[in-house]
Formats: C-alpha cells, structure tokens, sequence
C-alpha cells in the first residue's frame, strides 16, 4: 500500500514538472526575438522642467512632414524624450479605430477614461500609441492632435505605414 502511495506520488510530482516547464516555454514567436522594452525612469524634475516642444512632426514613409500639437503631460514630455532627433516605427491598423504602433515603454501613463477624437495621438497603457480616425471612450493618456488631421488622412496608405516621428 505505502509503494502504491510513494509511486503516485512520484507520477504526480514528474507530472506537475513537466507542466511546469511546458508552461514555462510558452510564448510567441516575437517574444523569442524581441528584446526588453526601454523603460524610462520615474518622473524626475528634468522630464517636467526640460524643453519641452509644443509641436511634433509625422512622416509617413518618408514623405510629407504633418504637425501634432504636443499636450503639456509628463507622459508627453516622455514621449518626445523617447523620440529624440527621430523614431521610426511601422504603423498597423488598429480595428476601424484608427493606427497603432507598439513603442518603447514610457512608465509615466497618467491614463484616465478619456473620449479620444479623430486626430488625436494617445499612449494605451505603457507601451503602444494609437492615432484615431473615429471617436473611441476608453481609458487613454492623450499625448497631441493633428494640426491638419484630413491632409494626413489623404497621403495616408490603406494597410500601414512606416511612421517617423522628430521634433
């Protein structure tokens, strides 16, 4: 009896092993090839007080310059850090919301139930910008909004586009 009880018990170890490790090797494909997210620093008084541009620019592949009125939040502040002297990403649509590109994340999200509108560049939780075409209540932390929001909507190509933000 107490062989029966040891033998189960060593099945049911070597069991809950090899889930274990089943388990643990799960994942995408993107996750074997992708490397850690930059994460930006707690607010400091250099991310508050630094320059901060009042207006950003977007090409999209390379082309015309469209300008975004940057909001006057850390998250923004961050973001234009983030950017530099250019950041380029590829752009993806996002449902019929709008587009969507997974950036580099920004732990300063002061995120709150937020109605965005068309043209308007938002931060979805740390880690991913959305530009909109239509309205959409969620919770967001707004970063800008187009200047000239229907002139971008005409140069911009049906199935993404390699996006280049800079100052």
């Amino acid at each position: 009896m107490k062989k029966k009880n040891i033998i189960k018990k060593t099945a049911a170890l070597l069991f809950a092993a090899a889930m274990i490790f089943a388990l643990s090797s799960c994942g995408s494909k993107d996750a074997e090839t992708s490397t850690a997210p930059v994460t930006f620093p707690p607010e400091t008084e250099e991310a508050m007080t630094g320059d901060f541009h009042d207006t950003v620019y977007i090409q999209i592949n390379g082309g015309t310059k469209y300008a975004i009125k940057m909001e006057d939040s850390k998250s923004a502040r961050l973001f234009e850090k983030m950017i530099g002297s250019s950041l380029e990403i590829d752009m993806t649509d996002y449902r019929t919301l709008g587009v969507t590109a997974d950036i580099p994340q920004i732990n300063a999200s002061d995120s709150k139930n937020i109605t965005a509108a068309p043209g308007d560049l938002v931060l979805y939780g740390n880690d991913q910008i959305i530009i909109f075409f239509n309205q959409d209540s969620f919770k967001y932390t707004k970063l800008g909004e187009f200047e000239n929001f229907s002139a971008f909507l005409n140069d911009m190509p049906k199935n993404g586009f390699k996006a280049t933000f800079s100052l």
